[in-house]
């Protein structure tokens, strides 16, 4: 696979959304870096997003780069 699962985040990882294809990545601190926005609505591109707020609450998974 391209990702192995982790528990604990490190700063780089990928953070997976419950929602079907939302990925961010995780910067470390509880923090997260994603594209706001639908597809086909324009909206801003990037926002550092905390995940002890909503975003925390929709996190189903992390995982590390296989490299």
């Amino acid at each position: 696979g391209i990702t192995t699962p982790v528990s604990s985040p490190r700063a780089g990882d990928l953070v997976y959304y419950d929602d079907y294809g939302h990925v961010g990545i995780y910067m470390g601190g509880g923090r997260a870096i994603q594209c706001d926005g639908d597809i086909g609505q324009p909206k801003p591109g990037v926002e550092i997003v905390n995940l002890s707020n909503y975003w925390g609450s929709h996190v189903d998974s992390y995982g590390r780069l296989n490299y």
